[in-house]
């Protein structure tokens, strides 16, 4: 247990990092004060941002007397989404309500009866209009927590006071992971220097890849030091291992993607190139060995047409170009039988592609400010019906 300034137990579970400390003290004075409403949490992903915020939470929680309402953002889709989350934690029924603006009215209403409370969006990948989410920092005891991997993201969001979560020193790092090994998992002296370089190489000082690390090791009940050794080796070799299942690129000022690029990321699950207004061109092999993507967001780019290697994204469950301007025609999507969510938002597209009249697992499709949109296949429409969220067409 740590204690703060006032001798006082203030962590209630071991925290790593003595930045990460530092950070956790300076965020709870902040909330202590009348004057900071809005604070942001940024840094890389797998770094510990949602640990500490949940930590924060706790705190909140057994410290003082404000509500705190916790939303997992990235697991949404559309504001719509958002607010029926809000919703369920406020303790409100939006099931009858369809319209966005109104739904927003009712969940200010429903923050003003709260009066002291704190909502926390956590993994928040782009900036959300809090005034469609109840404008909670219009209500006199309301305070708000973003967790972002983009500072942008947290100042966009209004973060009086935003801090940087950083990776693990080389010591802390292989703290934590004797201490997610546990008691009963011994490291052997012959194998510990093996260990040490293999945490500080595949994990590079961030949280998340440490535990996993840990974990994986300790089920592996390990005993002599031919296992240890045999077992370090094997998952040092493993892909998952080797490089970043998930990669944001956004605001980076790409333009272009040289031709005939092939990344290969078998591994990769999320790709974000959003918000890189001069990318215009990606290259048609450019996904070819990223069979694991699910998610990609190609949204406020000047791409003009999405590489014929999209259409071979099996596993992919999201694919968003939103406000792609130039982007007028989308390939087939009839081999993305896993696609749940398509934002076609804002696009310059005339014609769906007759390949949605193929049942798909769409939940989600998104044509809000298609207004070039001069065609839907009559095949296409039943296929609507199944929809769980709302289509939005306004042209």
């Amino acid at each position: 247990m740590e204690a703060n300034e006032e001798g006082e137990s203030f962590f209630p579970t071991k925290l790593f990092g003595q930045e990460t400390k530092r950070t956790c003290e300076r965020i709870w004075r902040c909330l202590k004060k009348d004057k900071v409403r809005s604070i942001g949490i940024y840094g890389v992903k797998g770094v510990g941002k949602t640990t500490l915020a949940k930590l924060i939470n706790h705190l909140l929680e057994q410290k003082t007397q404000s509500q705190v309402f916790w939303i997992n953002v990235s697991q949404q889709c559309g504001i719509k989404g958002l607010q029926s989350d809000v919703a369920k934690v406020l303790g409100l029924d939006l099931l009858e309500e369809r319209d966005e603006e109104k739904r927003a009215i009712a969940l200010h209403e429903s923050f003003k009866e709260k009066k002291d409370f704190v909502l926390v969006l956590d993994d928040v990948l782009e900036d959300v209009p809090l005034k469609m989410l109840g404008n909670p920092l219009k209500v006199g005891g309301g305070k708000f927590i973003v967790t972002s991997c983009l500072l942008e993201t947290c100042r966009k969001m209004g973060g009086q006071r935003k801090f940087g979560v950083k990776t693990l020193e080389e010591d802390e790092s292989w703290s934590l992971f004797v201490e997610r090994l546990g008691n009963e998992t011994i490291i052997p002296q012959e194998v510990e220097g093996v260990a040490k370089s293999m945490v500080n190489k595949c994990t590079s000082g961030l949280s998340l890849g440490i535990i996993t690390l840990a974990k994986r090791l300790r089920e592996l009940e390990l005993d002599s030091v031919d296992e240890w050794r045999k077992a370090l080796e094997s998952i040092a070799n493993e892909e998952s291992f080797k490089g970043e299942n998930k990669v944001c690129l956004m605001w980076n000022k790409i333009a272009e993607i040289p031709a005939g690029t092939s990344a290969n990321c078998p591994r990769l699950t999320t790709l974000m190139l959003q918000k890189n207004y001069h990318l215009w061109k990606i290259p048609d092999s450019f996904f070819e060995h990223m069979q694991a993507l699910r998610v990609l967001d190609l949204s406020h780019t000047c791409i003009e047409k999405l590489p014929d290697s999209v259409t071979d994204l099996e596993n992919l469950t999201a694919l968003l170009v939103a406000f792609c301007w130039n982007l007028r025609s989308i390939p087939t999507l009839e081999n993305l039988m896993s696609l749940q969510e398509l934002d076609l938002s804002g696009t310059g597209i005339q014609t769906l592609p007759e390949s949605l009249e193929t049942p798909l697992s769409l939940k989600c499709l998104n044509m809000y400010a298609m207004r070039w949109l001069k065609k839907i296949p009559i095949g296409i429409l039943p296929q609507l019906s199944t929809l769980q969220r709302t289509c939005k067409v306004r042209n």
